[in-house]
């Protein structure tokens, strides 16, 4: 840690509790407070996401139960927006009304390591690995990210080598990808007969490494908000973290271009119609890039179907080379005002398969709510 923390809410939030003797291993009280000092971090980080706060359209939910089918249970603490507009007004600094969230846009798990560090650190590792496996099983859109608190006077191996162990893992950095956005890990020296002596220790991390949590901070931050807005996009720097996943509701694999273009424009509509997301082609179901032989002649053809086809979609179209094979990227906005047709009929995204949308479903449906996806 170094001296910019003071920018920070947690790492003092996280000391004070050791110094102060209420600092256990399996206690909520640690939880409540962890939670809501990194809600107030990121907030404090953008203000679309402090306006929003404010507004009422992002509230926060402790022990989140995701709805529908899931393996994983009970999440920590989630950022979204509410399924009911919170009655208190928020005028001041960085904070979050509590609510019942129903559009989880952030998720964040919580774990300690202050007793028998060197039996544990593993299973941690395979909680935090279930934990964002379970949020994307019912929230792909969801930004994710792991807290460590670890007390390094109660190991008896060089903490370098379990700070290693955590940074193997494939961090998504904010992408659309069924993996962990970033971790941090705040490390304590602390003597349960002392606690008042208990300290942050410092030179473990730089603030430029990832699992500082001015970096994880930072880059949740930026997350939640280009999620919240609706900037679900796939880059040319992030397309090979995203191929290591599966597809789902905002994501499409493809090996080659379809052969009838009304096939490509009706899965555009669908993302369109759905909540956005992005289709690459020169990629096998299983995310293995197979490649295009021709990638200009595929732009070019992708191009003309949608500025004739789909006018009205805000979309970009990137090429990215991965392993030495040519990709083509396609990012599709969220319709608003009214929903995408082809030739006077309506699909939406629904999982990983394209449906046909009812004539209730577009009643219900549309126009959509401005600000709560999209740019602002």
């Amino acid at each position: 840690m170094t001296d910019s923390d003071h920018f920070c809410e947690l790492p003092g939030q996280v000391l004070k509790l050791f110094q102060q003797g209420d600092y256990s291993g399996q206690g909520r009280k640690q939880t409540d407070v962890i939670c809501e000092a990194v809600g107030r971090d990121i907030l404090s980080r953008s203000d679309i996401l402090l306006e929003a706060a404010r507004e009422g359209e992002l509230v926060a939910e402790r022990n989140y139960s995701p709805s529908g089918h899931s393996f994983y249970h009970d999440v920590d603490y989630v950022i979204g927006t509410p399924t009911e507009p919170p009655q208190r007004q928020i005028s001041g600094a960085a904070e979050l009304n509590a609510g019942s969230v129903d559009d989880v846009w952030f998720a964040l798990n919580v774990e300690s390591l202050v007793s028998s560090v060197g039996k544990n650190w593993i299973n941690r590792g395979k909680e935090i690995h279930s934990f964002y496996l379970g949020v994307y099983d019912t929230a792909p859109l969801a930004a994710t990210g792991s807290i460590i608190v670890l007390n390094v006077g109660d190991l008896s191996r060089d903490p370098e080598e379990i700070i290693n162990g955590y940074r193997e893992f494939e961090f998504a950095d904010g992408s659309i990808a069924q993996s962990l956005d970033s971790l941090a890990i705040i490390p304590i020296r602390y003597d349960e007969e002392a606690p008042q002596e208990a300290e942050l220790e410092t030179g473990l991390l730089s603030e430029e490494d990832q699992l500082h949590y001015s970096s994880f901070s930072d880059l949740l931050s930026a997350a939640l908000e280009q999620r919240f807005q609706g900037e679900f996009r796939v880059s040319p720097d992030s397309v090979k973290t995203v191929l290591s996943r599966q597809e789902s509701e905002v994501l499409e694999f493809k090996e080659q271009l379809p052969n009838h273009r009304d096939k490509v424009a009706q899965e555009v509509a669908a993302l369109a119609n759905n909540e956005g997301g992005t289709i690459l082609i020169g990629v096998d179901d299983s995310g293995t890039p197979v490649g295009l032989d021709s990638i200009d002649q595929v732009e070019e053809t992708v191009a003309n179907v949608l500025s004739n086809d789909l006018s009205n979609v805000i979309r970009d179209i990137e090429k990215a080379r991965v392993d030495g094979t040519d990709i083509l990227i396609i990012n599709v906005d969220r319709a608003i005002e009214v929903p995408v047709d082809v030739d006077g009929t309506f699909f939406v995204r629904t999982g990983t398969t394209t449906d046909r949308l009812t004539g209730r479903e577009i009643l219900d449906g549309f126009p959509r709510e401005v600000g709560r996806h999209d740019g602002i």
